[in-house]
């Protein structure tokens, strides 16, 4: 085997490890986060869920949604503005613009309360999780 070849192969079979780590991580990841959110309320819908999320912290409030978008399969960012005296934000009376991961889940949609990485990260794991096969319960 030549040297190129040599090098050739040790660099696919790093991207190859590389890719199985991370793959596992994931599921590691996602399996850790599905399970904390066993207990969490479902909604119809990941809009509906952050206007009663919200209404319930900031009673007497209006809740708009600015925007809300798909970022994979079962996975929903919904941006939201509330304007009420029980919000802490917007301290110059200007509400600011915040957005949160939803996932869809066998009785709904529910919150995922976590930075920005952890939506995707639980949703590819969650992806990756239902593509082994397991028993039924």
């Amino acid at each position: 085997m030549t040297a190129r070849r040599q090098v050739w192969v040790a660099a696919v079979g790093c991207v190859v490890i590389l890719a199985v780590v991370l793959s596992l991580a994931s599921m590691w990841y996602a399996t850790g986060r599905l399970d904390a959110l066993r207990d969490e309320p479902g909604y119809e819908s990941a809009e509906r869920a952050m206007r009663e999320m919200l209404l319930r912290d900031c009673p007497g409030g209006t809740v708009e949604i600015v925007g809300s978008g798909t970022d994979g399969p079962g996975l929903r960012y919904v941006v939201r503005r509330v304007r009420s005296a029980a919000a802490t934000e917007g301290a110059d009376g200007k509400p600011r613009e915040i957005g949160t991961y939803f996932l869809r889940m066998e009785r709904g949609w529910v919150h995922l309360p976590a930075d920005e990485f952890s939506g995707p990260a639980v949703a590819v794991g969650k992806a990756l999780l239902e593509c082994l096969p397991h028993e039924a319960p």
